[in-house]
């Protein structure tokens, strides 16, 4: 392979800084939502400060920003890719339920709730980790195949519906399967038919996202100040089309940036979903710290200990990563001899 075919075939490290910067900017939403929560307005319990409405405006689209990624590049629907993230999921799952349960109320309550809730996948501990699964599994399914125009109609339609509805159920907020798909199919289409959107200028997409931000953050703050804080709530769901396009803008600057290979940024792009898994599920713990430290000490202070906490469990997750690879193979090779065995009885039949 000569040195062009291996550069291509080289993880861009821009975008996995950008999936960490992502990763790192969920955290600090839900430092506002949970920490201080600023969740409450959905029921106009809470009013946040100016200052806190432009920090929801630039954070609000990080996770479709994520999700944006995957899309672009595509969820390939692997054996190995299945079981780890299942495997991962586990080891976070009881990581955290010790560290949350057993700290505060004891190692029998820790073990119970294991044992009533022993599937981390399928009962709520992580909307994100579920959803995305699920469209992994069915990425084959709703592969784009039916050509620019057909494909274009169908992703522009789930768009509108994700967005407005269509007068026959309640709308949601974008956090649930449908919301996540739309953003999924949103990059598969421009990755596969709208290139040239790559051609424009970085300062094209930086002048969109800071344009879109001004006139979110306005907006927001011109119902706050009317007491309207179930608004604001509504215009910082994941699926406003402001949002959505925040998070497009964000993708292709980074994209249009020259392409860096360096070693720092894949690694923390590869190991940045354990961030979420852990400070997601430790009943806000971590926020609420956070939350603490930006009082006490600032914010100076409080953005420096989330960072570096972020980066510290990147470091745990390789460490896990190196700990799992053999529970990872045998749970290949039974799936692998659950497979020929069902094999066998389809022939034999």
């Amino acid at each position: 392979m000569d040195k062009t075919n291996a550069v291509a075939n080289m993880r861009n490290s821009n975008i996995e800084m950008l999936r960490f910067l992502m990763m790192f900017g969920i955290c600090m939403w839900h430092i506002l939502m949970h920490g201080f929560g600023l969740r409450h307005m959905a029921t106009n319990e809470m009013h946040p400060s100016y200052e806190q409405i432009l920090a929801l405006c630039f954070l609000v689209p990080a996770t479709n920003c994520f999700m944006f990624i995957s899309g672009y590049f595509g969820l390939k629907l692997k054996r190995e890719k299945l079981i780890s993230l299942f495997v991962q999921a586990t080891f976070y799952y009881l990581l955290c339920i010790i560290i949350r349960d057993t700290c505060s109320f004891g190692l029998w309550i820790g073990l119970s709730y294991i044992i009533k809730n022993p599937f981390p996948l399928t009962n709520g501990a992580w909307w994100f980790l579920t959803w995305y699964i699920v469209i992994m599994i069915i990425s084959p399914l709703v592969e784009l195949n039916g050509g620019k125009k057909r494909d274009s109609l169908i992703t522009s339609m789930m768009i509108f519906i994700n967005s407005f509805g269509i007068w026959l159920n309640h709308r949601s907020s974008g956090s649930d399967l449908m919301g996540l798909l739309t953003i999924y199919m949103t990059g598969r289409m421009l990755s596969k038919y709208y290139r040239e959107l790559e051609k424009i200028t970085i300062k094209f997409w930086l002048f969109i996202f800071f344009l879109v931000t001004a006139v979110l953050t306005l907006a927001a703050a011109a119902f706050s100040s009317r007491g309207d804080d179930k608004m604001v709530w509504t215009l910082l769901m994941y699926n406003n089309p402001m949002v959505i396009i925040q998070a497009v803008s964000l993708f292709y600057f980074t994209k249009g940036l020259p392409m860096k290979l360096w070693s720092i940024p894949r690694f923390l792009g590869s190991h940045c979903f354990a961030i979420y898994l852990i400070t997601e599920f430790t009943s806000n713990a971590f926020y609420i710290l956070w939350r603490n430290v930006y009082e006490s000490h600032g914010m100076i202070i409080m953005f420096a200990l989330a960072l570096g906490t972020c980066i510290l469990i990147c470091f745990i997750d390789r460490v896990r990563v190196v700990l799992s690879v053999n529970v990872n193979k045998v749970l290949l090779r039974m799936i692998y001899k659950i497979e020929r065995r069902c094999e066998a009885l389809v022939t034999d039949e």
